[in-house]
């Protein structure tokens, strides 16, 4: 009998530990090793004139944030970026401006709408770092890019890693208008992202243009697509403003 119950708590106390194991395990985002985001990559336009890549955060540029990685001589880098605290997320805030420079009128509305006010963000932005430490940075994505130095063209797209503290819909637009006395040309941005809590990829790609009116997609992915480009979200300056 007193085998029976030593044998009897003995897998009582196996089924309670592997119970407690699995419970540790279904919340991944309390476990930071489960949690962090890893980038591995390797650069598609690789010179040899840049050694790092590091990470600039938007709208948070604390330097405990910041992570560093080396480029081998092939190109190639890897790294892990660890869970953001809850102190370092920011919610959302409309922006709206209106601007008139010796006749020129400047326009930018906001429009953008998040189901779920509460969700809190924070955009990691990647960086290539020139061996000199002087002379310049350049940002490095996931991209399809038709020509890095040149503005973007109908078709192209760069790769973004947000963390969400939340699962909602974020939507509407980004309108910047300018007018000139002799001229009138619209730049818009439409959102479609639906959230999920930790690491989310949004795509950001030009989807058509004419003289008047340009037109940007940002939606969330589950693939990555593309190749790592240095100077990528350079080629979209000209039009692309951001959460």
């Amino acid at each position: 009998m007193l085998n029976i119950i030593k044998i009897y708590l003995f897998f009582t106390v196996i089924i309670f530990l592997v119970f407690i194991r699995c419970s540790e395990d279904s919340n991944p985002i309390e476990n930071e090793e489960h949690s962090s985001l890893f980038v591995t990559g390797k650069v598609y336009n690789f010179s040899g004139n840049f050694d790092k890549v590091y990470t600039s955060c938007f709208p948070n540029s604390d330097s405990l944030l910041k992570i560093e990685s080396e480029i081998k001589n092939d190109g190639s880098f890897n790294f892990k970026i660890p869970v953001p605290s809850e102190n370092h997320l920011y919610s959302y805030t409309p922006f709206n401006y209106i601007l008139v420079i010796n006749g020129d009128s400047s326009i930018f509305i906001d429009s953008v709408y998040i189901v779920d006010s509460r969700l809190k963000y924070i955009r990691y932005d990647l960086f290539a770092q020139s061996t000199s430490r002087i002379t310049y940075a350049l940002p490095i994505n996931l991209a399809k890019i038709t020509n890095p130095s040149e503005f973007a063209k109908v078709g192209d797209y760069f790769i973004s890693y947000y963390y969400f503290n939340a699962q909602t819909i974020i939507q509407g637009y980004y309108k910047w208008r300018v007018v000139t006395p002799d001229s009138s040309r619209e730049i818009i941005t439409e959102y479609n992202i639906i959230t999920k809590i930790g690491w989310n990829k949004v795509i950001t790609k030009f989807e058509s243009d004419n003289n008047k009116k340009a037109i940007y997609s940002v939606t969330d992915i589950e693939v990555e697509q593309g190749d790592w480009i240095i100077g990528a979200k350079d080629s979209f300056s000209n039009a692309v403003r951001r959460f």
